[in-house]
């Protein structure tokens, strides 16, 4: 496994693709598509941000 994932990404993907189906069969590879799918758009939707939220700490409750 680890041979191939320092492979270039042109054969890897189609050799994992293939690994997946080998063991996990269609509903295997529709999930990791799936997945895929998600994880993408949350780096394109986390590049969008121009500014990062930052959550208040609410530590004061505590001392009284």
């Amino acid at each position: 496994m680890l041979v191939t994932l320092s492979l270039p990404v042109v054969i890897t993907k189609p050799c994992s693709d293939i690994f997946i189906f080998m063991t996990r069969g269609k509903p295997g590879l529709k999930k990791k598509n799936d997945f895929v799918r998600k994880e993408l758009l949350k780096k394109e939707k986390a590049k969008q941000q121009k500014f990062s939220t930052v959550r208040t700490l609410e530590f004061e409750n505590l001392f009284s």
